[in-house]
């Protein structure tokens, strides 16, 4: 329970540190961006793989191959989390941290809409404080960004407030990106 619990907070203060205005309101968009922080603060090559152009790929290929040949996003882009990390052992990234954020992104064929930890942590974060999927992004409650400045950071080891820290501000720019691609793409 423990480990679930320091997973959980981590994930909430990655996203409130990110100091996102707005968070994608679909999954595989904070997925992504989750992914692509981790991979630029750790010195990787970020940005190679986001659900944007994934879905346009896949749409792409669709005359030409079955989409259900195709592995499924949540695994191409926890083995890219893998394989960079993998890339660059010399990376300065607390273990526990590091070690919480491949078990979070870890691709577990469950269920199409929870096949990874992070779909199950960021649904119950959601809770009534949320919007509804049919919104194409959401503000963070205050509540919880009072909860991670008041609670969760405070009790972290410095080592892993820094790589936080870090990894929310990496993810900045990611979100950035895929709130400008869901503003052109579906507003």
């Amino acid at each position: 329970m423990e480990n679930l619990e320091y997973k959980a907070n981590l994930l909430e203060a990655v996203i409130v540190l990110s100091q996102a205005e707005k968070i994608p309101a679909q999954n595989e968009f904070v997925l992504s961006e989750l992914v692509n922080g981790t991979i630029e603060y750790i010195g990787g090559d970020a940005g190679k793989i986001d659900f944007q152009s994934f879905r346009d790929e896949i749409r792409r290929l669709g005359n030409v191959v079955d989409p259900f040949e195709v592995d499924p996003f949540e695994l191409v882009l926890s083995n890219y989390l893998n394989s960079e990390i993998r890339a660059h052992p010399e990376a300065t990234i607390s273990p526990k941290v590091r070690d919480s954020l491949v078990q979070l992104c870890r691709f577990r064929p469950f269920s199409k809409s929870h096949n990874t930890e992070f779909y199950v942590i960021l649904s119950s974060m959601r809770g009534c404080n949320y919007p509804l999927s049919i919104e194409s992004s959401f503000l963070l409650p205050y509540q919880s960004v009072k909860k991670v400045q008041n609670e969760i950071i405070p009790t972290l080891p410095e080592t892993d407030k820094k790589d936080i820290e870090g990894i929310g501000k990496a993810m900045r720019k990611y979100i950035e990106r895929d709130l400008e691609y869901i503003r052109k793409a579906y507003l």
